[in-house]
């Protein structure tokens, strides 16, 4: 009932080393323990916070029976920023066009780099997925392709992000604007040039084989 899951997540705040046992009640959510989750989270302590999502992205990798994908898209919307990077590292199977768009969201309005930086390669299998005709929906993927290149594009967007975003772009591989982007990325040279190389890697392209192999 509502009550024990929320003297559960009230219990989180004792601290201590948070174990699969005393966070499996974070699993497969239903519509009211959600909101429950929503109004309770935030009054957690940061640091309560950030290794409750640490220890399910733990768990989550290691046990495929546990899904704290709830959780972790609550935390998306967490002030903290290790938080929502975690959030974002802990979604890793998450395939859907909700997560996507999430972080779309993110990637523009993010107010934290490396937060920003965690979407865009996380929205690398979702290129990869357009590519492949998986997303579903056909809007989806060129709302997809226009967020990326502009945030590429974007010249107050750091670099470390726009780095990433080149990377997550790489998988389309017959897109005349993207391989440009990829070519201008790699006269840039250093780290650059190194996302520049992986997104020809993955564009498939014979004509950057030779820049490859060298």
């Amino acid at each position: 009932d509502m009550t024990s899951f929320k003297e559960q997540i009230e219990k989180l705040k004792e601290g201590g080393k948070p174990t699969v046992a005393s966070l499996k009640f974070l699993s497969d959510l239903g519509s009211e323990d959600r909101a429950v989750l929503h109004d309770e989270w935030p009054k957690l302590p940061t640091n309560i916070r950030l290794r409750v999502v640490s220890s399910l992205a733990t768990i989550a990798e290691d046990n495929i029976d546990y899904d704290f994908r709830r959780v972790f898209l609550n935390a998306l919307e967490d002030e903290e920023a290790e938080v929502r990077r975690k959030a974002i590292e802990g979604l890793i199977e998450d395939h859907s066009t909700l997560l996507m768009g999430r972080l779309l969201t993110i990637l523009r309005n993010d107010p934290d780099e490396s937060v920003r930086e965690a979407a865009a390669i996380a929205l690398g299998r979702f290129t990869y997925n357009a590519q492949c005709n998986k997303l579903g929906v056909p809007t989806e993927g060129s709302r997809l392709r226009d967020t990326l290149l502009a945030s590429a594009r974007d010249s107050s967007e750091d670099e470390e992000v726009v780095r990433r975003v080149v990377e997550s772009l790489g998988y389309y591989h017959e897109d005349k604007e993207v391989q440009e982007l990829i070519a201008l990325q790699y006269k840039k040279r250093d780290e650059f040039s190194e996302s520049a190389v992986l997104a020809m890697g993955r564009t498939m392209d014979p004509e950057w084989t030779p820049i490859i192999m060298h």
